[in-house]
């Protein structure tokens, strides 16, 4: 069981920024019980006042999440993330990491609306989810619309991210499947609307299978591995 380390802040009357010294504040803490990490803290979001010291700890064993806690009468509690990975996460079989899996991850904290660019997003080994939308090329989010406030460190689904239709329900489409060293394709029908990226269902019209594949352009899609 990792120790809870408490070390002194000293606070303003007003809200604290997220600024260098609250990081530096963090860093040292998991230093001392013999971590490196770097905090995600955004630059937009600041912590109430608090009387006394704030107890910085980590979270699970973990310092990938980190609990900052003012113990006064109207004490608070916040959670935040590091770039550190849960141990259970390069451990436990039937992770993605386990599995050699990664998936995309915001590098920092981003409000909705935001318009997704290449140093937003990072590949980092996850915990599996069991949800079809986890997406793991940059590729298929770069460019488009967050549609809710996310933290840094959240690994990203087809769902944060504002509808961008590729494929529509009912539309033929062209299904690949990827035989080294060359790729077969079929023709389908679309039985979901689908977003890039996005697992959904077609039918092949030449054996009328109902396949699970992946979104991979307009009118396009790539049958999933172990899915024939």
């Amino acid at each position: 069981m990792i120790r809870a380390l408490t070390l002194v802040l000293a606070l303003l009357a007003s809200p604290l920024a997220a600024d260098t010294n609250m990081r530096d504040a963090i860093v040292a803490a998991a230093a001392k019980d013999g971590h490196q990490i770097t905090p995600h803290l955004s630059a937009n979001r600041g912590f109430p006042p608090c009387v006394g010291d704030i107890a910085i700890a980590p979270m699970d064993d973990s310092w990938a999440r980190i609990s900052l806690t003012c113990p006064d009468t109207a004490g608070w509690q916040r959670v935040i993330r590091s770039d550190a990975i849960h141990p259970q996460d390069s451990r436990t079989p039937g992770t993605a990491a386990a599995a050699g899996g990664t998936a995309i991850v915001l590098t920092e904290s981003l409000p909705r609306g935001t318009i997704l660019q290449a140093h937003h997003l990072t590949e980092r080994p996850v915990r599996a989810t069991g949800q079809g939308d986890l997406l793991t090329d940059p590729d298929h989010a770069i460019g488009r619309a967050l549609r809710s406030n996310l933290g840094a460190g959240a690994p990203l689904l087809g769902r944060h991210l504002a509808h961008d239709t590729a494929v529509s329900r009912d539309r033929p489409v062209t299904i690949a499947l990827a035989q080294a060293p060359i790729v077969i394709e079929a023709s389908g029908i679309a039985l979901d609307d689908g977003q890039l990226g996005q697992n959904i269902r077609v039918r092949n019209i030449s054996s009328d299978r109902i396949l699970h594949v992946t979104v991979t352009g307009p009118n396009k899609v790539a049958l999933l591995p172990n899915m024939r």
